[in-house]
């Protein structure tokens, strides 16, 4: 096996050193959902906003977040939304925040979507 499983004693010992999670579901308050959030056009103005949000949430006493990750900038922005994903991360590290990623949510678009493209 490639991974050596921990036994109880190791498991709760490292479950024990983990802070309490404070966190929220992340969306920037300056955009009207997370394709905009995500997208090229307006990753750059969404990240600076972000920045001042989670300078915030990390005088609050938050220390997580949770993000969604739109599939529609994925198929087709893939690599700039990769990127983009970096500097966020990176962003929230920063700030003590560690980041749950939802990947490639498709499910709450029903209707036809557009991204802007350059």
């Amino acid at each position: 096996m490639y991974l050596d499983k921990w036994d109880q004693e190791k498991a709760w010992s490292w479950y024990n050193s983990r802070p309490w999670l404070m966190g929220y579901n992340h969306v920037t308050g300056s955009v009207k959902n997370d394709i905009e959030m995500w997208q090229e056009a307006t990753f750059e103005e969404s990240l600076t906003k972000t920045d001042r949000e989670f300078r915030l949430a990390e005088e609050t006493g938050f220390n997580a977040i949770r993000i969604f990750l739109p599939e529609v900038v994925w198929k087709y922005q893939r690599k700039s939304f990769l990127d983009n994903l970096q500097r966020f991360v990176h962003c929230a590290g920063e700030h003590g925040l560690g980041v749950v990623i939802v990947f490639l949510m498709i499910v709450f678009y029903r209707r036809k979507v557009r991204i802007y493209c350059h």
